[in-house]
């Protein structure tokens, strides 16, 4: 269904210099040593101190994300889109800046109305309420869901995804 969409996982851009390029997800483990990808805006990923512990990270509705596997943190660069046909257009991310971390617990499809001050314990500092996340969100995937209101994209509900640094 259109309005479910999500990223294919398969794919990511990335940028090396000058050089931008679209990479697999096996020459990704290759590179990294790690299962799979975790985009973050620029911003957002400036956020990640070197003493943070743990970290909680929200998409919207589904993930991908397995508890168990390692994953890599990576800044968006440069953000991906849809067309309104669904194709996905990945976002490019940026390799040398990077943290790694374990996935210890995922949970999908959970109404806005019901993610908990838990929740936001260890989420980005502007993220800490429902209504920072309901932002955060409509910032984060408007351009995922071209011709869908904001209601539309909320109601799909949240995944959230709970790190450990290593």
């Amino acid at each position: 269904m259109e309005g479910r969409a999500t990223s294919d996982g398969t794919r990511i851009g990335i940028l090396e210099g000058e050089t931008k390029s679209i990479i697999s997800l096996a020459e990704f483990r290759a590179r990294l040593g790690a299962d799979s990808w975790i985009r973050l805006h620029l911003e957002d990923f400036e956020q990640i101190t070197p003493t943070m512990e743990f970290f909680t990270h929200f998409n919207l509705s589904n993930t991908s994300h397995v508890v168990g596997l390692h994953y890599v943190l990576v800044p968006i660069i440069r953000r991906g889109s849809r067309t309104l046909g669904g194709e996905e257009i990945p976002a490019y991310v940026d390799l040398s800046r990077t943290r790694h971390a374990v996935c210890i617990a995922v949970e999908l499809h959970v109404p806005f109305t019901s993610v908990t001050s838990r929740h936001f314990e260890h989420s980005l500092a502007r993220i800490r309420s429902q209504h920072q996340l309901r932002a955060a969100m409509l910032s984060r995937y408007r351009s995922m869901f071209p011709g869908q209101s904001d209601d539309a994209i909320i109601d799909q509900g949240c995944a959230i995804t709970s790190l450990r640094f290593v």
